[in-house]
């Protein structure tokens, strides 16, 4: 939804790149990231803390009333939705806190993947300001004098010690001609074989760059990509982790003929750094399979130390909790008593 992307998403993407511009490292900006949601909804927290104090309450008036009206049920079903009316409200906006932190888990998750898809061109979109773009790497091709018809544009990326395959089938139409190019265009997709497909996607998911083509954003990649007044074929690049494109060796292919550089409008950007403790955040463990354990061990112990963390957190925020500081002094109170014994 708009709304949501407006409220939550670009705001976290903003923020996660102001964090970012400061340290210069993605895992540290999540980290600071992740502390300011969670100062933003400790309010929340604290009242949520609250309302549980007073279910509890809730709970011992409602026992009381059922113990008491026991063999009256109209007056029991009047006194518990007086009590309803006094605590659930209250009860309610408990879950406010939970749904406000779950949104911005599902922000934050999606602000990285774009970030790892498109590259700094995912940001660009939804900057504040103009001073806040950052330089990003794309490849643009004029295409306003292509006439109609099936094209194959091939893209071949390079930085140090990675490259990036990657084709698209796509169709120039008008009214006249829509039905035969596009029967052409089906015909050119399905002289590629599945075990191809299959390659080129999984060669995709594991490679160190990422090739975003917003003209063809919104095609899945099962459907046939028909264009009409297409003026510009525009693809960013997202590099590896603290590397550059090198674009005296990348290229790039019209219906096998490669386009001559002067015929490409490239801009360069800077390499991001998407290391974090000796694991690349633009990657998962089971990209490079769990038989690499020198090259998997920084993502299990990030994994290990989140669960840490997690238990760290909890126990920090069970000690904010009045009903456990009473539990516990209750408690204490109670050893107290015995030992004078």
């Amino acid at each position: 939804m708009e709304i949501i992307r407006t409220i939550f998403y670009e705001p976290t993407f903003n923020l996660l790149m102001f964090f970012y511009d400061i340290v210069g490292n993605l895992g540290v900006a999540i980290l600071l990231l992740a502390v300011v949601s969670r100062l933003i909804t400790l309010p929340l927290t604290r009242r949520q803390m609250k309302n549980a104090e007073k279910n509890k309450v809730f709970q011992k008036e409602v026992e009381a009333i059922k113990k008491k009206y026991k063999k009256n049920q109209e007056k029991q079903a009047q006194e518990l939705a007086k009590v309803q009316a006094k605590y659930l409200p209250g009860q309610l906006g408990g879950c406010l806190n939970m749904i406000l932190a779950l949104i911005l888990l599902i922000q934050v998750r999606n602000v990285i993947i774009n970030l790892v898809d498109q590259g700094v061109h995912a940001f660009n979109t939804v900057a504040y300001s103009e001073s806040q773009k950052l330089p990003e790497d794309s490849i643009k091709y004029d295409t306003a004098e292509l006439e109609s018809g099936v094209y194959t544009l091939d893209y071949k990326v390079v930085s140090n010690g990675y490259e990036l395959n990657k084709t698209y089938h796509f169709a120039l139409v008008d009214d006249e001609n829509r039905d035969e190019l596009t029967k052409q265009l089906d015909e050119k997709r399905g002289e590629i074989s599945e075990e191809e497909k299959a390659e080129n996607d999984s060669e995709e998911r594991t490679s160190s760059i990422s090739l975003y083509v917003e003209e063809f954003s919104e095609f899945k990649n099962d459907n046939p990509i028909i264009l009409e007044d297409l003026d510009k074929i525009s693809a960013y690049i997202r590099p590896p982790s603290n590397t550059k494109i090198n674009y005296d060796k990348s290229e790039v292919a019209l219906n096998g003929r490669k386009i001559e550089v002067d015929s490409l409008e490239i801009s360069k950007g800077e390499p991001l750094n998407f290391s974090f403790l000796g694991a690349d955040l633009s990657k998962v463990a089971t990209d490079f399979g769990f038989s690499d354990i020198s090259t998997v061990t920084p993502y299990v112990l990030i994994a290990i130390s989140v669960g840490i963390t997690q238990i760290f957190a909890s126990k920090v925020q069970m000690g904010m909790n009045p009903m456990m500081a009473e539990a516990k002094k209750e408690k204490t109170e109670k050893k107290d008593s015995k030992s004078r014994r």
